[in-house]
């Protein structure tokens, strides 16, 4: 029975001195997400993207040199960097302690703290004389709006960049069709020229969020409000009860006194009861 070769047989790491050495690797153009797969992928496929890569030692040793746990790295999955990574603490000499010897102090520098202070004109410069309570001059002022200017496109690069990779995860997006609010907003986003329907429609909506006319209420809550409450009359600017005459208000008085309750006559005479409390009352 023959035994498979060892995944790290022939394979000489060097150090990684750096990152440069990814732009020459073959996973340079394949999803990153590819090589930390889940159990349900076979590292066989993946490894095999490693073997001819030319920068494979590398990545092996830069993987154990910043103890990389997961993914693969160099050919190796986790458990394979992690028995390597033993048989390399094993296998290493253990060199004798040196005696400790005498280093002669160094020169420090006279001024405190140990680092010379940041010139003016720097953003370190500017927080020192906000730490301080001290004047800040114009040369650490513009300083520090120079780099509150590039933090904030630095954010809006990062935001913009996070858009797009989730936009390339998701996939092409449906545009809304034309005719809608949507389509409109896109077409004066792109500088074209709106359709008749997008315009329209456009209109619609910003008609819906600016509308002035008054709010008259429909036919139907006009009917249920008579059905049940036996009103008086609507109008665009409220709700209007009919004029009683001096006649009927005495005889509402008189019913009252006899025992008749203000909803029951309300109800008759399409008034509120309200009104009629305050008729009563005044």
């Amino acid at each position: 029975m023959t035994t498979s070769p060892s995944p790290v047989a022939g394979l000489t790491t060097r150090p990684a001195t750096g990152t440069n050495w990814q732009a020459l690797g073959l996973c340079r153009e394949a999803d990153p997400d590819t090589f930390f797969p889940d159990r349900s992928t076979a590292p066989a496929d993946i490894k095999a993207i490693c073997m001819g890569c030319p920068v494979r030692a590398v990545c092996l040793d830069y993987a154990l040199t910043h103890n990389e746990r997961y993914g693969v790295w160099g050919g190796l999955d986790e458990n394979e960097r992690r028995n390597l990574r033993r048989r390399r603490t094993a296998q290493a000499p253990k060199n004798e302690p040196k005696p400790a010897t005498v280093r002669p102090a160094a020169k420090r520098p006279s001024y405190g703290g140990g680092f010379p202070p940041a010139p003016c004109g720097t953003e370190a410069a500017h927080r020192r004389h906000k730490r301080r309570k001290e004047t800040v001059d114009e040369a650490c002022a513009a300083a520090h709006a120079a780099y509150l200017d590039a933090t904030r496109e630095a954010r809006k690069t990062w935001r913009r960049n996070s858009k797009a990779r989730v936009r390339a995860r998701q996939g092409p997006r449906a545009l809304f069709p034309c005719g809608t609010a949507a389509a409109y907003s896109r077409h004066k986003r792109r500088g074209e020229k709106a359709c008749d329907a997008c315009r329209e429609a456009g209109n619609a909506a910003r008609r819906k969020y600016t509308r002035t006319e008054p709010n008259v209420p429909s036919q139907e809550a006009v009917d249920a409000a008579r059905k049940w409450n036996n009103p008086g009359e609507w109008h665009p600017r409220g709700w209007r009860e009919p004029q009683l005459t001096g006649k009927q208000w005495d005889e509402i008085t008189a019913r009252l006194r006899a025992g008749a309750t203000a909803q029951d006559l309300a109800r008759e005479y399409q008034i509120s009861a309200a009104s009629i409390r305050n008729r009563i009352t005044s």
